[in-house]
């Protein structure tokens, strides 16, 4: 029970609207991405082209990876200019 309350006080700091909806993009950074995350890194690089696992670009995905969540045909779909969201994005 206590970390429920830690975190609700912690999320209370950002002063942040708590009662709308909010997408959440979890970027892994720092030592993550050595041991839990690098099957993913190398998965993405591949993807990309690159073969070299010892020699890639970066030793993260990019943020433009996470936003490819995103249809960018949904502002046409909905037949608005822009779509506004709450987006909460937590590192690590």
């Amino acid at each position: 029970p206590w970390v429920a309350r830690d975190v609700e006080m912690f999320v209370k700091t950002y002063d942040i609207p708590l009662n709308e909806e909010y997408d959440t993009i979890h970027v892994r950074r720092g030592d993550k991405l050595e041991e839990e995350a690098r099957d993913a890194v190398i998965n993405y690089w591949k993807s990309q082209g690159y073969t070299d696992e010892d020699n890639l670009p970066t030793n993260y995905i990019p943020f433009a990876k996470y936003l490819e969540r995103y249809d960018p045909n949904e502002c046409v779909a909905k037949g608005v200019d822009t779509i506004e969201r709450n987006v909460y994005v937590a590192t690590d």
